[in-house]
């Protein structure tokens, strides 16, 4: 995510004045999910992709994007 690696230089934590950063999951899964909870609690808006579309609503409800 750092620019002098190559990304955009987007700030993950949320820093007032500052736009949330958007994360994209790939799968719901056990890391995939603890790499979403993460991007949450930085206040990221967060979307996750996933074949199951219910797991996520249990787990997550309405804090995120399902893809």
């Amino acid at each position: 995510m750092e620019k002098e690696a190559g990304g955009a230089g987007v700030l993950l934590p949320g820093v007032p004045g500052v736009l949330a950063a958007r994360v994209c999951v790939v799968d719901g899964g056990v890391t995939g999910g603890a790499a979403a909870r993460i991007a949450m609690g930085f206040e990221a808006k967060v979307t996750v992709v996933d074949q199951s579309l219910s797991r996520l609503d249990w787990r997550y409800g309405a804090q995120l994007s399902k893809a």
